[in-house]
Formats: structure tokens, C-alpha cells, sequence
């Protein structure tokens, strides 16, 4: 095999190792439900954009059929391609200390099926343990949980199924085309 040829199948090789192009949420539809009593109080498909898709601004108020039930003080719901991001700023209130009282992300289209979900929290008492997933949704139990005085909130960082290191992969294609080279000299 000459240099050149061996040159242009070890870049035909690597092109292979380019990652996949990630789709992500932006662009999609998912459906949110919130419950506070075991059954969806909610259930609205909600068009994911480059932004806050969900602000609820106390009182009842807000652009979504969830702003029924998300109360107290300013909520807000931003989907981003492959996270969910929840924040709360207001006066000391707490969700409903009920057996279920949370919000069910449904219909998730990552561009790929959720393995794990990642937590980054600063409401008190919020741990994995209250968290459920599939490969299309995540379920939040936020029953009792207390929110503000000031600001908080949660980060979901939707994560998938992870793929063999390329570097590996790449390093056993070298190796493959060393031997075959070895054997033919």
C-alpha cells in the first residue's frame, strides 16, 4: 500500500470517529404535567424554544395552564437541548406535602434515550430519590419541599447511554491497519 493511499484511509478511518450530530430538545414538543394529588392536575404540550418556555408570575398567573397550581412567588420552566432547568424567586413557600406533588416531563426527544439524569439543586431535600426516569421522561416527586425564601431551583441534565471512547476505537484501527501492513512487507 502506498503512503498516499495508506494517508487517505487513515482520514477515511477518522471521519468515522466525527461525533454524531446531536439533535436535542429545541425544536420539539414535550408534555409537562404537574400533580398535587396523585392525578394530573395539568397536562399541557409545551413547544420548546431557544428560551424560558414556562413563567408563571404568582397568583395564578402566568403562560401556562400550570401557573394554576405553581402559585407562589415567579416559576419558571426553561427545556434546553438536553436539560431541564426549574427556578423559584419569591417568599418562603413550600409545594404541597401531599403523597405526590410534581411535575412529569413526558414525550422527551433528546435525539437520544435517557440512561441518567444529573441533579444540580440548592431546595432542600431535593435528591435522586425523588426522581424517576425512562428513556422518554422524567418524573419529579416535589411534595413538601420547601422553595425561597429569595431564589432556588434545579438543573436535570439528561444524560445518554455513553459510547465506547473513540480514542479507543480509533487506536484498535491503527492497530488493525499496522498489522496489515506488518504482514504485508
Amino acid at each position: 500500500m502506498t503512503t498516499n493511499r495508506l494517508f487517505a484511509a487513515l482520514l477515511v478511518a477518522l471521519a468515522g470517529f466525527a461525533p454524531a450530530a446531536h439533535a436535542g430538545l429545541i425544536g420539539t414538543t414535550i408534555t409537562l404535567e404537574y400533580d398535587y394529588i396523585g392525578v394530573p392536575s395539568t397536562v399541557e404540550a409545551i413547544p420548546v424554544t431557544d428560551g424560558i418556555e414556562v413563567t408563571c408570575t404568582g397568583g395564578g398567573t402566568g403562560n401556562a395552564a400550570v401557573c394554576a397550581f405553581l402559585t407562589a412567588g415567579t416559576q419558571t420552566l426553561d427545556i434546553r437541548d438536553s436539560s431541564i432547568v426549574y427556578a423559584y424567586s419569591g417568599p418562603a413557600a413550600a409545594f404541597d406535602p401531599v403523597q405526590f406533588s410534581g411535575f412529569r416531563f413526558l414525550d422527551l426527544a433528546p435525539g437520544f434515550a435517557i440512561a441518567n439524569v444529573a441533579l444540580s439543586t440548592d431546595i432542600a431535600g431535593l435528591d435522586m430519590s425523588r426522581i424517576a426516569f425512562s428513556t422518554i421522561s422524567v418524573t419529579m416527586n416535589m411534595s413538601g419541599l420547601p422553595v425561597g425564601p429569595g431564589s432556588s431551583g434545579f438543573a436535570l441534565q439528561l444524560l445518554p447511554v455513553p459510547e465506547p471512547s473513540a480514542a479507543l476505537l480509533m487506536l484498535c484501527g491503527l492497530g488493525g491497519l499496522a498489522l496489515r501492513l506488518r504482514r504485508r512487507v
